[in-house]
């Protein structure tokens, strides 16, 4: 089950990560690519916190039906 939040986390980073370079690029001008691997780990650990912040809530909302 992990590895699915891994996937699902890769997958929407897949997708943000070049939209949020491109808005840096527009707004800082050059990034250098230290700035690049960094955006890319913060990006990508932020979208993971939210895949598992949505499962979390998704799971207590069920549990909270069952009864």
């Amino acid at each position: 089950m992990k590895i699915t939040y891994f996937l699902v986390s890769l997958l929407f980073w897949g997708f943000d990560y070049p939209l949020s370079l491109l808005t840096m690029r527009e707004l800082t001008g050059q990034l250098t690519p230290g700035i690049y691997v960094t955006l890319g780990i913060i990006d990508y650990l932020v979208e993971l916190g939210s895949i598992l912040l949505v499962v979390r809530i998704g799971k207590g909302l069920i549990l909270l039906k069952r009864r």
